[in-house]
């Protein structure tokens, strides 16, 4: 299935990836025939929940969990919210006003949740701010932390300028701090899962990362979507660690261990897991690629700045995934770049997909600039590149080329 021209060159995979064809041959198969509710206890609804259950096995063994871990979600999106809600509403039996630990840069999906839960008076938040390179300090973190804290929320991979939490620290010191709270030994030693949980945001992530490594260090739930790995749109997942305990946020139904009721689709669950299949056994391989060709663009955008005498600024760092790279540029909003650029067939995004409606420059990148001594840095826009399998180097060079054509268009204009 092609869902993107090939006329143009397509350089927004961190919104969404293209299906892989193996996906989209599984999915029509499965389609074509006629799998049924997998809810219902007659021969047609049992094949369909051995579809279902199948591909949360796959899943589970692909992210080194059990497959009651899993519970499915209609995105990336909803799963956050899932463990957001589900962390708060259950600490709230025995905590008046729990406390969740976030980042101001982090996804809308994160912040949005957290904020509405503030305005209902049913947790108190705080928001660390990181530095320039989107790294949150350690030692805010610790500080933050008070006895009513439930719940540290942070992405594992920022979706527009790439840069990896340092989880392992992280662990380290909320393990530290749970020994402490409540005289442990070691919270390894036990079975049980003590406040505050980490959970992680790993939709930007599971394509560039193993998943499974951050499980097995001990993360408490982690979310994460289809579509940004090439599977179908429409389906995500939190992982929940056994011992980690959530409320229900819907009713209606006993499905997902009854955490998130409705209809369940065997084939959306299908395309899921052969899309984990395939991204994790082509994992090096692809960030190999993705290490050369951000190499390749930043080399074309350093032309750029001589030939045009225009200061390309990359906010993405040596901290961030390669395949994600975020650069700003003087005289243009990034929404206008990316339409200019769009208009020359090649397609790339000013920021998170959830935001790109909203007019403003993205927030992310205002917070880390906050931390910029070059204050000329704040007039500038940005434009989130992000490449994916099919990325080839001829594209990077129809972006560039794209970009100079921009700026020799306006030049005379703006500068």
């Amino acid at each position: 299935m092609q869902i993107f021209s090939k006329s143009n060159v397509y350089l927004d995979y961190a919104s969404g990836a293209h299906m892989h064809s193996l996906v989209s041959l599984l999915v029509s198969k499965i389609l074509n025939q006629k799998y049924y509710n997998p809810a219902s206890i007659h021969s047609e609804g049992l094949k369909a929940k051995k579809v279902l259950e199948n591909s949360r096995n796959i899943l589970a063994k692909n992210i080194n969990s059990h497959s009651d871990e899993i519970i499915f979600t209609g995105s990336g999106t909803e799963s956050i919210a899932v463990a957001i809600v589900g962390v708060v509403m259950e600490a709230r039996k025995n905590i008046k006003l729990p406390h969740v630990v976030t980042s101001t840069i982090e996804h809308s999906s994160v912040l949005e949740t957290i904020k509405m839960l503030e305005d209902y008076s049913l947790i108190t938040a705080t928001y660390l701010k990181p530095n320039s390179f989107g790294i949150v300090n350690l030692e805010d973190l610790k500080k933050s932390i008070t006895k009513d804290t439930v719940m540290v929320s942070m992405a594992l991979v920022n979706g527009e300028i790439g840069t990896i939490l340092n989880t392992e620290e992280i662990l380290k010191l909320l393990s530290k701090i749970k020994e402490e709270n409540y005289n442990l030994k070691s919270i390894h030693l036990t079975n049980n899962s003590y406040y505050p949980y980490l959970h992680l945001d790993s939709c930007q992530a599971v394509a560039h990362l193993n998943i499974s490594h951050y499980i097995k260090k001990g993360v408490d739930l982690l979310s994460f979507n289809s579509v940004k790995i090439g599977g179908p749109s429409g389906i995500g997942l939190l992982f929940k660690k056994r011992s980690v305990r959530i409320s229900k946020m819907y009713a209606g139904g006993d499905q997902e261990m009854g955490l998130r009721p409705g209809t369940q689709s065997p084939f959306l669950a299908a395309g899921f897991a052969k899309a984990l299949e395939i991204t994790k056994n082509n994992l090096i391989k692809n960030e190999n690629k993705y290490i050369d060709l951000k190499k390749s663009l930043l080399k074309e955008i350093e032309k750029l700045n001589l030939d045009y005498n225009i200061d390309f600024v990359e906010n993405s760092s040596e901290y961030s995934v390669p395949s994600i790279v975020n650069i700003s540029f003087p005289y243009f909003s990034g929404q206008q770049m990316a339409i200019e650029l769009d208009a020359r067939g090649v397609i790339v995004s000013s920021k998170s997909a959830c935001k790109s409606l909203d007019e403003n420059e993205s927030y992310v990148i205002g917070e880390i600039r906050k931390n910029n001594q070059n204050k000329t840095y704040n007039n500038y826009g940005s434009i989130r590149i992000s490449f994916g399998p099919e990325t080839k180097n001829k594209d990077i060079i129809k972006l560039t080329k794209a970009l100079g054509e921009v700026l020799k268009t306006y030049k005379g204009v703006l500068y």
